[in-house]
């Protein structure tokens, strides 16, 4: 199961034991994505800011109560399932944004932004890989693009009266979620926290490899896998910035921007504060290779703190403690540390 179901079950387990927040009613005459509506039976409210091409960058807030807080915005992980997805069940959220928002008690405004040409409260998709996403977000999605689409979702946020623009700006991220998060916060020096969970090292080129050495039965097994790997990596340095052509579930595209980035150097040049959260038996990624991270931040003489899930998978699951615990105390952990 992917981190996008994993956290939508995980969601719908917290809900059946929290109190629902009230929410303006939608009718059927309301548009699918109405900006200052609030999401049905959600604690978020629609937001728009023009994306400097002609287009919207749709985004949702989550105002608190109690007035103005800072901006705490969670990023998604990778494919283009919309935010808030259509199910059998209705609307549902998608990148773990109303179980944060829950946990965080009125203490955030939290903030999620919908990736450039994905359907806004569509229908709900199975997986994180691209091969079946539009041909217009596979043309656009790439890291720096990503990023200066967030950014201008973020300055449009703290001109909103819910936050609190005097307070530095939170980020949390998750897997795909965790290198953004890295790289906008190198980009912006008001990134005060950066929540760091299941994401990459250093150059997810290397992960690769390394994961299809280690996931066969034996060596004859380990070098054909690896070989494939290197053939693929090999097609994407050829034809780096395709978008019609997939490696491994994401575009070339994908695999020569994200896949290239490198968290620890972000990190490490960036101001932020920095909380870092893996799985030491992740599946999907090198666990080995996140500890770039925290050396690279060390030796930027800046302080980081460490949450290793030993034994832990991609959504930080162990053989003995399942039923998201551990993603659930990670999130709390993180909204607990980011406190003004």
């Amino acid at each position: 199961m992917d981190l996008k179901r994993l956290l939508a079950a995980a969601g719908t387990a917290l809900l059946l034991a929290a109190v629902s927040p009230a929410s303006a009613a939608e009718t059927s005459d309301t548009p699918r994505f109405a900006a200052g509506v609030a999401v049905e039976g959600t604690a978020f409210q629609r937001r728009e800011v023009s994306d400097g091409r002609g287009g919207v960058i749709r985004f949702y807030l989550s105002p608190s109560a109690a007035g103005p807080r800072p901006l705490l915005l969670m990023l998604q992980g990778s494919g283009c399932e919309p935010l808030f997805a259509h199910g059998k069940r209705g609307l549902r959220a998608t990148a773990g944004q109303d179980i944060v928002q829950r946990m965080a008690a009125g203490r955030y405004v939290v903030a999620v932004v919908e990736k450039p040409n994905v359907v806004s409260e569509g229908p709900e998709r199975s997986d994180g890989t691209t091969d079946t996403c539009s041909a217009a977000f596979n043309r656009d999605h790439a890291l720096d693009a990503w990023t200066k689409t967030l950014s201008r979702a973020v300055d449009a946020a703290l001109g909103d009266p819910a936050v609190d623009r005097r307070a530095t700006v939170r980020v949390m991220g998750l897997s795909e979620g965790a290198v953004v998060a890295a790289h906008l916060a190198a980009a912006r020096p008001d990134v005060g926290h950066v929540t760091f969970i299941s994401g990459f090292g250093c150059n997810q080129w290397r992960d690769v490899l390394v994961v299809a050495r280690r996931s066969a039965e034996d060596a004859r097994a380990a070098e054909a896998a690896v070989a494939e790997a290197q053939n693929g990596l090999a097609a994407v340095a050829a034809d780096p910035q395709a978008t019609d052509k997939q490696f491994d579930g994401q575009t070339h595209l994908f695999w020569s921007t994200f896949g290239r980035a490198c968290p620890a150097s972000d990190l490490a040049q960036s101001k932020s504060r920095v909380f870092v959260a893996f799985g030491t038996a992740d599946e999907q990624i090198d666990a080995n290779g996140v500890e770039a991270i925290t050396a690279s931040v060390i030796a930027a003489g800046k302080p980081i703190k460490v949450h290793r899930v030993y034994g832990g998978s991609h959504v930080l699951n162990t053989p003995e403690t399942g039923g998201f615990a551990n993603l659930l105390a990670v999130f709390s952990e993180a909204l607990d540390w980011m406190q003004p």
